[in-house]
């Protein structure tokens, strides 16, 4: 977890969050536009969904971490594959092309 990452009280700061017991620093946000992998913070992982129909412009994500952990901002969805989505309030907090779309007890771009 980001409070105990690698071991008990070891926190990670701001901006960073623990994958696999590191503390990795997040220079890319879940949710932004992409075309390869290596556009989407490759240290932690990063996926490029390929822009598309599904996808304009790309989205970056990740994997979710253990205990379906994700950067801040961000939430651990299955929607069909498991990953980290883009959390939202509303469509006016989403990239133009997504839309502010309930699943489960929160709501993401997608």
């Amino acid at each position: 977890s980001n409070a105990h990452c690698g071991g008990c009280g070891m926190a990670c700061s701001a901006g960073s969050t623990c994958m696999a017991g590191t503390c990795v620093s997040a220079s890319v946000p879940i949710g932004a536009a992409c075309t390869v992998d290596a556009d989407c913070v490759p240290a932690m992982g990063g996926i490029c969904l390929l822009p598309g129909v599904d996808w304009p412009g790309g989205y970056c994500t990740t994997a979710c971490g253990a205990g379906g952990t994700c950067d801040p901002g961000a939430t651990c969805i299955d929607w069909g594959a498991v990953s980290c989505l883009d959390e939202c309030t509303t469509t006016a907090d989403c990239r133009t092309g997504y839309t502010c779309t309930p699943i489960g007890s929160v709501s993401v771009c997608f």
